[in-house]
Order: C-alpha cells, then structure tokens, then sequence
C-alpha cells in the first residue's frame, strides 16, 4: 500500500490558499477505500468520505489564516476482506505561511525655513 501526498504551493502568505494531491494504492486484500483525512498541520484537517476507490486520487484545498509553519500529513483508511481496519499515512509536506506586508506610502512635507536676517549696528 502507498499514498504520495503533494501540496501547492508550499510557500505563500496569510489567507492564501493551497491544494493537496493524495494518491493512493490499497493493498491487495482491501475491500474498501473508507475515507481520507489531510491534516493541515493547523489543527484543522479535511475529511473525504466514501465512496472511494481502491486505487485514486483526490484533491483538498485549504486557506492558512496565521503565519506559521505547518506539517501537512493525509492518511488513507481501508478495510481489509477479513474485515479489519488499517490506515497508512503518507509523507508529510511542510507549507510556511508568512504574514502579509502592508506598505503604506508616507507622504512627507518639507517645509521652506526664512533667511534669519540680523541687524547689523549702525554708527
């Protein structure tokens, strides 16, 4: 059994989105694929329930809402014929979410200073 999870991008900023690929091959005594879970590392996570085959793939999107860095992690639950549940996780993916950066354009004025002038003594 293997699943390959892929995530992009891996790089972004605060309320940016990502989409996570989960690919899948069930093991030869599997009778179902049950369900896949991706954890996004922020704790929430996205749950794609049956029907499901048992090879495939699937798509996941998700918006970061903090700057951070996050582990993403899917696992892929089956049944095996004899009826027992297992789980396989796959690799992890790391996705760095920064905060965004507002530049806010200053205006500055410069103000034009008079001569001083003094007086010079008379005789």
């Amino acid at each position: 059994m293997t699943v390959t999870l892929s995530v992009t991008p891996t790089t972004l900023q605060v309320n940016q989105s990502v989409t996570a690929t989960v690919s899948w091959t069930a093991p030869l005594n599997a009778v179902s694929t049950d369900q896949i879970t991706i954890a996004w590392g922020d704790g929430t996570s996205t749950t794609i329930p049956a029907p499901l085959p048992l090879d495939g793939s699937t798509t996941a999107s998700h918006t970061y809402t903090a700057a951070g860095t996050f582990t993403v992690v899917a696992t892929v639950y089956y049944t095996l014929e004899d009826l027992t549940p297992i789980s396989e996780q796959s690799n992890t993916v790391t996705v760095t979410v920064t905060a965004v950066v507002t530049v806010t354009k200053a205006v500055v004025a410069v103000g034009l200073v008079a001569p001083t002038v003094v007086a010079g003594r008379g005789r």
